[in-house]
């Protein structure tokens, strides 16, 4: 509260916080931070099924707790933006969740679609690190639920899929929503990053940045199929850029 009200004070005009929403279980803690000057919040929510919540965070009765705190956020018009991290536990109830998370938070801005990465504990459990050619769909279909449910769903930079793995929700990627807002803007090479060999040929090589190295040690690089200038020649598994 002190950090918020600091920055609050300083004339900062948007001061977020990030959080797993556990201590917002106390409405009062919510008008506390609020009158204190908290502008939004980044609310990590990874499954709308009691047993997977709490196996990924590891906290027994955290399920409930954060329900409460995200709809304590939304009651005093604090605006709730979501994570949802994909792993191999929630992917298989992707759009399901999707759906329950439109109905149970129907005031939710927008949700953030990221997928866990091979770092840190992950490289430990790599059970948890589904392929990307498991992720293409039920992504797709989740982006339609959210979109439909007036909820904005985002795909982000490092933490996301790649573009290519998405062609016709291109809208939903920040690094693309970036393109085009600022075309002259260079992307930022994020660190322990690979590409495939074919991604040279890619059009939207510069703005993509690639896989965890893990990933790719995982999985390899035949699921990436580069976007192509669209021209007759173009067959097969090459991909055709979408305007």
């Amino acid at each position: 509260e002190t950090l918020i009200r600091s920055g609050h004070d300083a004339g900062m005009t948007q001061v977020s916080l990030e959080t797993n929403a556990l201590l917002f279980k106390d409405a009062h803690r919510v008008e506390s931070l609020k009158e204190a000057g908290l502008s939004d919040t980044f609310v990590s929510f990874h499954s709308h099924r009691k047993v997977d919540f709490e196996k990924l965070t590891g906290v027994p009765g955290s399920y409930s707790d954060v329900i409460m705190g995200v709809k304590n956020l939304l009651k005093a018009g604090v605006p709730v933006h979501l994570n949802h991290v994909i792993s191999t536990v929630n992917l298989p109830h992707l759009e399901e969740g999707a759906r329950w998370l439109c109905d149970t938070f129907p005031g939710v801005s927008e949700v953030t679609l990221s997928v866990v990465a091979v770092l840190g504990a992950a490289v430990e459990n790599l059970s948890l690190v589904p392929s990307l050619r498991e992720l293409a769909s039920p992504i797709g279909c989740a982006i339609d639920i959210f979109t439909a449910g007036g909820i904005t769903a985002t795909i982000p930079g490092p933490c996301g899929v790649p573009q290519c793995v998405l062609p016709e929700h291109q809208e939903a990627f920040v690094n693309e929503r970036l393109r085009l807002a600022s075309p002259e803007t260079l992307l930022t090479a994020a660190s322990d990053r690979v590409y495939g060999p074919q991604c040279k040929s890619c059009l939207k090589r510069s703005w993509c940045h690639g896989l965890w190295s893990g990933y790719g040690r995982l999985f390899g690089f035949e699921e990436l199929v580069p976007f192509q200038a669209p021209t007759e020649h173009n067959t097969g598994s090459k991909r055709q850029e979408h305007p």
